[in-house]
């Protein structure tokens, strides 16, 4: 501006403008705050596109994993009790990875998880066990179990992530050496518990926390902690996701998050959960032996492009009592059926392979012989179209890795209706 002077010298005003850029700059960092939100829901829409592009095959590797395990366990009764434990674990852990996949298919398809009434403290006792033979022995890990937890509504599979990224997180953040301590049990909520979370309901709550004597983090650590993508940790040590997906298993389990910490006094995790009033029950993940598994006599195509399951189900069938042809070529099954004339009880198949898809070889066969029932396994089941899967008359879609027991009773299911019904077409 310009200053303005008497006729003694005494400045009188200043004559100019004034710009208030409060508006623009609110403006910039607005602009600023949606390009990071575009970036980072660009970032998320990539993972989701990745994982539906390794779904298919990783859960071929998982449907030969579980597969063989549950020819080993249930065609040898005899085993030795720790050879028979060993492949137990490899049985949790492979179902463990099943629920994995289809939880990150379900993130990226921003589908809501199915949920159980669930008891919490086998989900600790695992977890601390995995962490025990895998933290280095510097850390110690101690636990305070509350065997009467009340059970609490939620994805078992989510809580065994939940509880992992947070051991994983304090673990980090010991840098070699400390204390770990897992803590879960009930607790009731007032008024007074968490003053600085008005936003927590008094009342009963489910218990799970975390503590570590690890480095802390100050306040503004904290304020960006569950920020998708912070990490304070150097580039390639971390991806700066693993609180954010804590915080948003705990959001979609209508639960809380609350985080006590100081730089060089470690720091606390305290989710708390709504307990169900609903008794609970738990799953091993091993599943049960049985002899009543239902078998058959009847005649099944089976095709995939993998041999190893080709290898697997072939055994498992054969074993239940059918006769199987079994084939890795789409199209060399089907020119097998045009050239013997021998008609299938049912037609097993993959749909991702070369040449002819599973609908594709769907559709021919049942030109060939109509009526035939059809059991589609695939990786990508949300992808198939509700239409293409009537068109090619298939009765069930499922999902690999397959179980035995699903698939015995799948099998045993669809050639049962369609007996009936050739029963009932009789004149």
């Amino acid at each position: 501006g310009t200053p303005i002077f008497d006729s003694g010298g005494d400045l009188l005003c200043i004559d100019g403008l004034i710009h208030d850029f409060t508006e623009m700059r609110e403006a910039e960092q607005e602009r600023e705050n949606l390009q990071r939100q575009l970036r980072q829901a660009q970032k998320l829409e990539a993972i989701g596109t990745l994982a539906g592009g390794i779904a298919h095959d990783f859960n071929n590797i998982l449907s030969a994993i579980i597969g063989f395990t549950e020819l080993s366990l249930y065609e040898h009764a005899d085993l030795p009790a720790p050879v028979r434990a060993n492949l137990e674990e490899v049985m949790r852990a492979a179902n463990r990875a099943r629920s994995l996949v289809k939880q990150i298919l379900s993130f990226s398809r921003q589908r809501e998880q199915e949920r159980t009434v669930l008891q919490l403290q086998p989900v600790v006792k695992e977890v601390v066990k995995l962490l025990r033979a895998t933290v280095p022995s510097s850390i110690s890990i101690g636990t305070d179990i509350e065997e009467a937890t009340s059970p609490v509504l939620a994805e078992p599979i989510q809580m065994h992530q939940l509880l992992m990224n947070l051991a994983t997180n304090a673990v980090q953040a010991m840098d070699g050496k400390g204390d770990l301590f897992v803590r879960l049990g009930n607790v009731v909520v007032d008024g007074d518990s968490y003053p600085d979370r008005p936003d927590i309901p008094s009342g009963r709550y489910v218990r799970l926390e975390v503590e570590d004597t690890g480095c802390g983090m100050d306040q503004e650590v904290l304020e960006r902690i569950f920020d998708p993508f912070f990490t304070t940790k150097a580039p390639g040590e971390g991806t700066g996701m693993g609180l954010a997906v804590v915080y948003g298993i705990v959001q979609r389990h209508k639960g809380f998050i609350v985080v006590r910490s100081e730089p060089g006094r470690g720091s606390v995790f305290t989710v708390l959960l709504p307990p169900s009033s609903v008794s609970a029950h738990t799953a091993s993940g091993v599943l049960a032996a049985d002899a009543r598994l239902p078998g058959g006599h009847e005649r099944l195509l089976l095709v995939d492009d993998e041999r190893a399951i080709v290898t697997y189900i072939e055994r498992l069938l054969a074993w239940l009592g059918y006769q199987v042809w079994a084939f890795t070529d789409s199209q060399e099954a089907l020119d097998f059926l045009r050239r013997e004339r021998v008609r299938p009880d049912l037609l097993l198949t993959d749909q991702t392979m070369p040449g002819l898809t599973g609908t594709e070889l769907a559709v021919a066969v049942r030109e060939l012989f109509p009526g035939t029932p059809v059991v589609l396994c695939t990786g990508y089941g949300a992808r198939l179209d509700e239409h293409e899967v009537r068109r090619a008359g298939i009765g069930v879609v499922l999902a690999k890795p397959v179980s035995r027991d699903e698939l015995a009773r799948t099998v045993r299911r669809l050639l049962d209706e369609a007996a009936q019904t050739a029963g009932e077409d009789r004149p």
